[in-house]
């Protein structure tokens, strides 16, 4: 019941949305005191230039234009049934949760929602170092990164593999040879990251 209240008839006070606006000023501005996030925001712009995935977090400038309107309108044009999963954990059976789900949310009705088309990214046709000047910084950030095989490629499952022998945990060959061995940092890592 108290979900179905939440889906269905969702109010937005104001004074939630100015909360919720102060506690991300606030993570926003932590962000950016991170050599690790800059060092992100920067490889992303570099990698994706104007491309969406340049962007790996909301500016304090983008959450400011963020009003109640804007929120019942993103609600009523992306949060729909035709797009929603309804999860059960826990002992009960199918026609148990089927008759839950029927009784407390069969009358939420909603349009389809819009298919988000992403363009292309960028050609990447050379190298770039970039820098960023952070003066009194007590660590430095280093990243190297790149752009590799689409979700579904065949060699995938390989890179996934590769990816964690070369720096996918404590026992990575980075780790093993940059931390162990030279004790050069305190921790040297690989991942992957993929996207829709």
């Amino acid at each position: 019941g108290l979900l179905a209240d939440t889906v269905l008839e969702p109010t937005f006070p104001q004074e939630e949305l100015e909360k919720v606006q102060i506690r991300w000023k606030s993570h926003l501005i932590a962000q950016r005191s991170q050599p690790e996030f800059l060092a992100n925001e920067r490889i992303f712009k570099t990698l994706y230039e104007n491309h969406p995935y340049s962007r790996i977090s909301m500016t304090p400038e983008h959450l400011e234009q963020v009003t109640r309107d804007s929120v019942k309108n993103i609600y009523q044009s992306r949060f729909s049934p035709s797009d929603a999963y309804l999860l059960f954990a826990g002992p009960v059976d199918s026609v148990t949760a089927t008759d839950l789900g029927n009784r407390f949310l069969g009358e939420w009705a909603g349009t389809e929602t819009p298919v988000i088309r992403f363009p292309e990214p960028p050609v990447i046709d050379h190298r770039f170092i970039c820098l960023i000047h952070r003066p009194h910084s007590v660590q430095s950030q280093f990243l190297v990164a790149g752009r590799t095989l689409p979700q579904g490629d065949p060699d995938s499952i390989t890179l996934k593999v590769a990816n964690q022998i070369l720096g996918g945990g404590g026992s990575s060959r980075l780790f093993l040879n940059l931390r162990e061995d030279k004790g050069y940092t305190y921790g040297a890592y690989s991942r992957l990251k993929s996207y829709r």
